[in-house]
């Protein structure tokens, strides 16, 4: 019920850095790097993200089986207009492969990326840790797809509540409070936001839940019934 490649593909490098001064990514052989290093040492970029003024970039590639992620932490700016500085963190997993898991701060005063958890991937089994790689789900399952479950109670994208699949069926899963939010027991759950014309939230997600073939809706607390489980 889930293509991993075509998921994957979201996350795959772009051409331009925004993480370090504009310089070019370059491929030489089967490694990448940038322009400015010596030699290209890297098996691939995963992702790489500078969201927005005074925030955080995110940059991440695997190395020799590691998957590294490099973070930059902008402390911003101080009421007189000097810079605070920026710190650097590096978090470096064994892993084939890695989803990040961010949320999303989209109110009008602020807008914020923070990276949260981050999904692994080994042998084709998924798992979910922290920034502190304390694991939060074990790499046991067949997929895990981080989800834009809205709140618009303090307009914030939570990255807490992913899709997650073992074999033919799928839960919702609380990386937050480490719990399986409905039953293993459904077969295709989709995250459905509501927008403007101009792409701005309007109100709280909801899930369509397929079981037995059919579809329903349930509400953004995981619990109410808004549509029985009887449509195609």
């Amino acid at each position: 019920s889930f293509d991993t490649d075509s998921y994957n593909n979201e996350f795959l490098s772009k051409e331009e850095s925004l993480y370090r001064g504009f310089s070019r990514y370059v491929k030489k052989g089967d490694c990448w790097g940038l322009d400015s290093d010596e030699g290209p040492c890297w098996d691939r970029i995963i992702f790489d993200y500078n969201w927005a003024f005074n925030s955080d970039s995110y940059f991440a590639y695997r190395k020799n089986g590691i998957c590294n992620i490099i973070i930059k932490e902008d402390r911003g700016y101080h009421w007189s207009g000097i810079h605070m500085g920026v710190n650097e963190k590096n978090i470096s997993i064994e892993a084939d492969d890695i989803i990040p898991v961010f949320s999303w701060d989209g109110r009008p005063t602020s807008e914020y990326l923070c990276l949260n958890y981050i999904i692994i991937r080994r042998n084709w089994k998924y798992g979910i840790v922290d920034l502190e790689k304390n694991i939060i789900l074990p790499v046991e399952y067949d997929f895990i797809e981080p989800t834009d479950a809205y709140n618009s109670n303090d307009r914030t994208f939570s990255a807490d509540v992913a899709i997650v699949w073992k074999g033919e069926k799928c839960s919702l899963y609380s990386m937050q409070e480490r719990e399986f939010i409905v039953p293993f027991e459904f077969d295709d759950i989709v995250v459905n936001g509501y927008y403007d014309d101009c792409g701005n939230i309007m109100d709280d997600c909801t899930f369509s839940m397929k079981k037995n073939g059919k579809y329903g809706l349930i509400a953004s607390d995981y619990k109410t019934a808004i549509l029985p489980y009887e449509y195609d």
